[in-house]
């Protein structure tokens, strides 16, 4: 007896101790506070676009770093490039404001390119966290490898259209 009464006194204790301190609020969607420019998502981080967990498939996660420094995330390519075409929506500033905007290279696992550079193939075979995925690649000769190897086409950024994101989206092709 005098066991249980010590246990219910010392919980109660501890209880109280706890409801004083208040625990921080949860981090933003897609937000990191490191402003390194080599900066990667938490493990428990989310998707700014679409709030996917990240650590579900970090292979597939890209970064867009915005005026202050600071990062958010996608968990596709396809959430990386929508959430930088469509800035003021999903990051609160203007799209020509971005600093950066890096995706994953397919054949170079942990290496980082600037979406700009970046050559992609669309209508692979290749799937994604969420299903029909941009496959980015450093040059055109490894575009065409993973052409090779998965099917589909050669695009560059400059292809990458809101209707073909969308496309990939709805149809699993970049076309309906």
């Amino acid at each position: 007896m005098r066991r249980a009464l010590g246990a219910l006194v010392l919980s109660t204790l501890l209880v109280a101790a706890c409801r004083d301190k208040q625990a921080p609020p949860p981090p933003a969607l897609g937000v990191v506070t490191s402003t390194s420019p080599n900066a990667r998502p938490a493990r428990s981080g989310r998707c700014a676009m679409c709030g996917m967990e990240l650590s579900a498939h970090p292979s597939w996660v890209g970064e867009v770093e915005l005026p202050d420094g600071s990062s958010r995330f996608g968990c596709s390519v396809r959430c990386t490039l929508g959430m930088s075409m469509h800035a003021p929506k999903f990051l609160g500033v203007e799209s020509s404001t971005l600093k950066r905007v890096e995706v994953p290279d397919y054949l170079k696992p942990g290496t980082m390119i600037p979406a700009s550079e970046a050559w992609y193939v669309v209508d692979s075979d290749v799937r994604g966290p969420m299903g029909a995925e941009l496959v980015p690649v450093a040059s055109e000769a490894d575009a065409r490898v993973v052409v090779q190897r998965h099917g589909g086409r050669v695009v560059r950024r400059s292809d990458v259209t809101t209707a073909l994101l969308q496309n990939l989206r709805d149809h699993g092709k970049s076309a309906p």
